[in-house]
């Protein structure tokens, strides 16, 4: 079968509901024809687009390793760029992050559980009437005199 006559194929609808579970949606009817005079399957788009990345990530990796050199216009090798590297790396993952609720669902969001040190315990000892401003110049009393409190 040519890829110009691939037909897009949606996964069956099966009977009931499983309370809790999500269901797939299912696309227009208006837009399942569009898609289908179009010839293109997004989720096959993505799988091919998915293993080109992978190929060319392999490629990377062998530049890194050293086992394949390529040559610029000049004759001279290229240097391995680990910025392209990673791209490829952070783009596979997104493709994966999109085709992963087609077969599994949504994954749950990591949560951050947040930490926090209690908060310590003030004391305000000032004579009555008295403020304590901080960051203000304090004398201190050395000459054995008793303060009411």
């Amino acid at each position: 079968m040519n890829e110009t006559e691939r037909e897009i194929e949606q996964p069956p609808i099966k009977g009931g509901r499983v309370v809790g579970s999500v269901m797939p949606m299912q696309g227009r009817t208006r837009s399942l024809g569009i898609l289908k005079h179009l010839k293109f399957d997004p989720i096959a788009e993505l799988v091919s687009t998915y293993r080109k990345i992978q190929h060319e990530l392999e490629i990377q990796e062998q530049i890194r390793d050293g086992v394949r050199v390529e040559l610029n216009l000049s004759g001279k090798p290229k240097a391995y760029r680990a910025e392209v590297h990673h791209a490829l790396l952070d783009k596979l993952t997104v493709i994966a992050d999109k085709l992963l609720r087609y077969g599994y669902g949504r994954v749950p969001e990591i949560s951050v559980v947040e930490t926090r040190a209690p908060q310590p315990l003030v004391v305000n000892l000032t004579r009555k009437g008295e403020q304590y401003v901080v960051n203000e110049a304090q004398e201190v009393i050395t000459n054995g005199e008793s303060d009411e409190w």
